[in-house]
């Protein structure tokens, strides 16, 4: 019997609540079914996850996923204003050092679902030195969401992170 992989489903509808799921490990069907065909991987640098995306959720005519798109936004500077995701997305641990998918943090899991204060920190690229920046009380998509409007109010390089207060 394969293990179970934990994820998070991140439906496109920002009506629709993320939600935990498990697929079992190697079963690269189920990542299809979620994201409603063949799909591209892209391992984000903070939190340290791999999103799971239709490769071709544009080009189809997916709904745009804007709780994605902005975590791809915070997590990895240079896809920022350059792309966004469409369509539904699962999010996983990055893969193992076999190249087999992990369970997604721990960390990310109660960051998502069961705090309500967090804070945001930015990391310069100049000095490499963080500061904190925010400390917000609302969900998590709100708080990456106000991430980007920081970023770009204060025209900042770099990285930003979220994380549970």
């Amino acid at each position: 019997m394969r293990s179970l992989v934990r994820v998070i489903v991140i439906p496109a509808d920002p009506e629709l609540p993320a939600f935990r799921a498990s697929i079992e490990q190697g079963d690269y069907r189920a990542y299809q079914k979620v994201v409603g065909g063949t799909f591209e991987c892209i391992d984000l640098d903070n939190p340290n996850v791999t999103l799971f995306c239709n490769e071709e959720g544009k080009l189809i005519g997916g709904e745009f996923n804007p709780r994605a798109t902005t975590l791809l936004w915070t997590s990895t500077p240079v896809w920022r204003g350059r792309d966004v995701i469409c369509g539904d997305v699962v999010l996983a641990g990055q893969p193992d050092d076999e190249g087999a998918t992990t369970s997604v943090p721990e960390e990310l899991i109660t960051d998502i679902f069961k705090s309500d204060t967090f804070l945001v920190e930015h990391k310069d690229p100049e000095d490499g030195e963080a500061e904190l920046v925010a400390a917000l009380h609302c969900d998590y998509w709100a708080v990456l969401f106000e991430a980007i409007h920081l970023i770009d109010a204060r025209r900042w390089g770099g990285t930003v992170r979220v994380v549970a207060a």
